[in-house]
């Protein structure tokens, strides 16, 4: 809830991987949607492993809205 209407750059942290961040960023800058899993960091600057998906979304004149954007920790995935 925290995190609703806000960046998931708040999400990243030192041991979040740079390629993959610029590659979501990219994806984005693109309107394109992103699927990939990485290392985030909660509030706390606790590191957790989980899946990322953004998928854009646009108004009937395909002009970008928002992007919706699920996290599922898979930290624990076995």
């Amino acid at each position: 809830e925290e995190l609703i209407g806000k960046s998931a750059k708040l999400l990243r942290g030192k041991q979040t991987n740079a390629d993959s961040a610029n590659y979501i960023d990219e994806q984005i800058r693109n309107l394109k949607e992103v699927d990939i899993d990485l290392m985030y960091h909660t509030k706390s600057n606790l590191p957790f492993f989980c899946n990322l998906i953004a998928t854009p979304i646009f108004d009937e004149r395909s002009h970008i809205r928002y992007y919706l954007i699920l996290f599922r920790n898979i930290s624990y995935k076995e």
